[in-house]
């Protein structure tokens, strides 16, 4: 509920309130300029995204004024610097005010969705996962490597119907709904602010009914989309080229990770997708607990060898989603895709339960099978 009334706040208008970071220039509900702050790709996907909306007839002409005065403002940033900022004043905010961390436009759904409010209508829907998957040896598979080893991670393709997975690209990728600038060259969006259409919680109740014994019960207690630069090595802070997320782990009991964007998108077939570490994370008294997000490489590799984990590659494909244990560490892939603004990567992400999974007493449904 609280999801869907943020999506509709998200069709009134803007983001409202205080920033959930203080990298994003936010201002109150009557416009007045108060925080101050982006980031040069964050202006970078912002004019192409107006652009593409422009193009595709999304949006009216007179918006070039709104992407002319975004690439102005980068332009015209104070002294580079390592995080590519770009710092407001009470005499560039105004010139912007139209646009960052305003809504714009928000994708139309083409399709009715299964859930409560299709049914009461009597609306005809449409299927949300694909025909072709095995649910129940998903399950099996997931729990069996948790029998084993202590943790759970499976992977799951052609997880959406073609209908859901085109309703939840085009939502991806032309709703104006990304405010966040993120350390590491990519944007977020977020339930709480409006990125929750019917078609991301029909989702959800899709997966609590596939997996009763993985997700079942669990509630969705956060979600969100990030959205990446593409691969431009000659000008990586102006043009939006990425690093990716880093090592970090998130606090829920089930991940699930799904990617949006074409394969085509991918110049590297085998990376562009996630990297998850099979060692618990640091306890409450190691002092690494405390560097969370900031562990190189090398470091994950001590880590692991040290606690008998490692890393598995999972490479991007469009439409194939990563469930697993929530606190177990994961990380962006090495991302190489292509220029345009269509061939972005998009993953989203939705998070279940409210407990790490390994501190969850569960009754393994598959114990016979899993020994």
């Amino acid at each position: 509920q609280e999801a869907a009334q943020a999506y509709e706040k998200a069709l009134a208008g803007g983001r409202e309130g205080r920033s959930r970071s203080p990298l994003l220039s936010h201002y109150d509900a009557d416009s007045t300029y108060t925080v101050h702050s982006t980031t040069r790709w964050q202006v970078a996907h912002d004019v192409d995204q107006i652009e593409h909306l422009i193009a595709t007839r999304r949006l009216p002409t007179p918006f070039r004024g709104v992407a002319h005065a975004l690439r102005a403002l980068a332009a015209d940033a104070a002294t580079p610097n390592p995080i590519g900022w770009v710092f407001l004043n009470a005499v560039t905010f105004p010139s912007v005010a139209a646009s960052v961390g305003r809504r714009l436009y928000v994708e139309p759904l083409r399709h009715a969705w299964r859930g409560a409010a299709a049914r009461q209508l009597g609306l005809p829907t449409q299927p949300m996962l694909g025909a072709r998957v095995e649910w129940r040896e998903i399950e099996r598979r997931y729990y069996q490597v948790e029998a084993e080893e202590g943790w759970g991670l499976t992977v799951i393709d052609d997880l959406l119907s073609p209908e859901a997975l085109a309703d939840l690209l085009a939502f991806a990728t032309h709703s104006t709904l990304y405010w966040e600038t993120k350390f590491g060259h990519y944007t977020g969006a977020y339930f709480e602010e409006g990125f929750s259409c019917p078609a991301i919680l029909a989702l959800a109740d899709a997966l609590r009914e596939a997996l009763p014994n993985v997700i079942g019960d669990l509630p969705l207690v956060h979600g969100w989309a990030y959205k990446y630069g593409h691969h431009d090595p000659a000008a990586q802070e102006t043009s939006g080229s990425t690093d990716g997320v880093g090592v970090h782990a998130d606090v829920a009991e089930v991940n699930v990770n799904i990617w949006l964007a074409p394969d085509e998108a991918n110049l590297d077939p085998e990376s562009g997708g996630l990297i998850v570490y099979t060692a618990p994370p640091p306890s409450e008294d190691d002092p690494r607990r405390r560097t969370l997000g900031a562990y190189t490489d090398a470091m994950m590799e001590e880590y692991m060898a040290e606690h008998g984990g490692r890393a598995i590659r999972i490479p991007h494909r469009q439409n194939r989603a990563v469930i697993f244990h929530s606190d177990l560490f994961h990380r962006t892939d090495d991302v190489m895709f292509r220029q345009g603004y269509e061939n972005r990567r998009i993953n989203l992400t939705l998070l279940f339960g409210l407990a790490p999974r390994r501190f969850v007493d569960r009754i393994h449904p598959f114990a016979e099978k899993a020994s």
